[in-house]
């Protein structure tokens, strides 16, 4: 959600999820379309740059395709969801913001869950809430080395999804110049996996996915809340409480990654 409000040209491109600091590029439709209208053929860039030499990858990006795309796009950011190598891309574009994000872990459970039955999430191995846990669990360690090593912003779904004011501070954060949030639902309407999602949403940000975990089942809603009491330091970090979020208060909204 964060990821295409960010996006308008010319004002802004955000990449989403290319694993990139994986040494990867995961090419978009929609993206590789926006980039076409610039006269920049996305799929030729990662076709070059990846054959036999993928090491290399990461360095056409930075020295080749950005400053392509920074003739008719004033910003470039990438959304990420794996974050090991998190310290390649801050190394190689040393001014980037970072926008750290969260989400109740038991909604994060719910969500990959659904992914998962249809054959649509990233998963390796047994999918139960004990590995769920645990995989986020070490993504979480680095979302804290990057809260820690960089002046990063945080932000919940929670209050993107209430508070319009929240996705205000992320604009001023990024110092974007982007006045106004349009129409979402592109990248949705692009996944034939997530149609139904975005004509949940209706192209707008709304609030019918924030606390799912209080209408599902008792067997799902266990299996929820299994991983929620298995994230104690994530939910101390974000202020995630047996009831949902509680206020993040200055002490926890100083820090934030954005890129």
């Amino acid at each position: 959600m964060l990821c295409e409000a960010l996006t308008q040209l010319p004002h802004s491109l955000v990449f989403n999820e290319p694993n990139l600091s994986s040494r990867n590029f995961i090419v978009r439709a929609n993206e590789a379309a926006l980039l076409e209208s610039t006269g920049i053929d996305l799929q030729r860039f990662v076709k070059r740059w990846s054959r036999g030499r993928r090491q290399l990858l990461l360095y056409g990006f930075r020295k080749r395709l950005v400053p392509r795309i920074s003739r008719h796009i004033a910003q470039v950011g990438v959304k990420e969801i794996f974050h090991s190598n998190w310290r390649r891309l801050v190394e190689g574009f040393p001014d980037t913001r970072i926008v750290l994000s969260a989400r109740d872990p038991r909604d994060i459970y719910l969500s990959l869950r659904g992914r998962y039955m249809t054959g649509a999430a990233i998963w390796h191995g047994d999918f139960t809430p004990r590995n769920v846990a645990q995989s986020l669990n070490s993504e979480f360690v680095y979302q804290q080395e990057m809260a820690r090593r960089h002046n990063a912003l945080k932000v919940r779904y929670e209050d993107l999804c209430l508070r319009p004011a929240s996705i205000q501070q992320v604009l001023k954060f990024v110092e974007s110049d982007i006045t106004a949030i349009s129409e979402l639902g592109d990248f949705l309407r692009a996944d034939a996996q997530r149609v139904a999602e975005g004509q949940l949403h209706g192209g707008q940000i709304t609030d019918k996915r924030v606390a799912r975990w209080r209408h599902e089942s008792d067997k799902l809603a266990n299996e929820a809340q299994q991983v929620f009491d298995s994230m104690k330091d994530y939910c101390e970090f974000w202020n995630y409480s047996q009831e949902g979020p509680l206020e993040l208060g200055e002490s926890l909204s100083q820090n934030l990654l954005a890129t």
